[in-house]
């Protein structure tokens, strides 16, 4: 009787360890709102007003530089998706008038290099897409 009790309370701490194993949350790269990368989870990623990039995802090369750091790269990727398109002036927009645009890269957003996401961005970007306008600048 006392071998059989041994062995639930084994028994059953080995699933409570298991359980405790299978519940943990996956840590991953964590983009937070300075731009800045950190390991952490999902969860503690969105306390943090981050965008979680994914379990296992790492820091090195940093996921999170925006705008590409090398000046080689024309902004108005706003959508961050790859090229400059209809929809990186919907993203502009939405940051712009709705101020919905926290984890953003406002470099992108911010076409003419002015220091600031408004209307003159949108403007800027409409006029290089359908009017043959100047290309957004660089990055920096």
């Amino acid at each position: 009787m006392r071998k059989s009790v041994v062995i639930s309370v084994a028994l059953v701490m080995a699933l409570l360890s298991a359980g405790a194993v299978m519940s943990q949350e996956g840590t991953g790269a964590c983009c937070k709102p300075d731009s800045g990368c950190s390991i952490m989870t999902a969860s503690e990623c969105a306390l943090v007003g981050g965008t979680y990039k994914g379990d296992g995802t790492s820091c090195k090369p940093n996921p999170c530089d925006c705008c590409g750091a090398d000046g080689t790269e024309m902004r108005g990727n706003a959508d961050g998706i790859g090229g400059v398109n209809v929809l990186d002036i919907l993203r502009i927009i939405r940051c712009a008038f709705f101020m919905d645009c926290l984890n953003d890269c406002k470099l992108e957003q911010d076409v003419n290099a002015s220091g600031s996401v408004n209307v003159v961005d949108i403007t800027y970007l409409v006029a290089y897409l359908f009017q043959s306008g100047p290309p957004p600048a660089m990055c920096p």
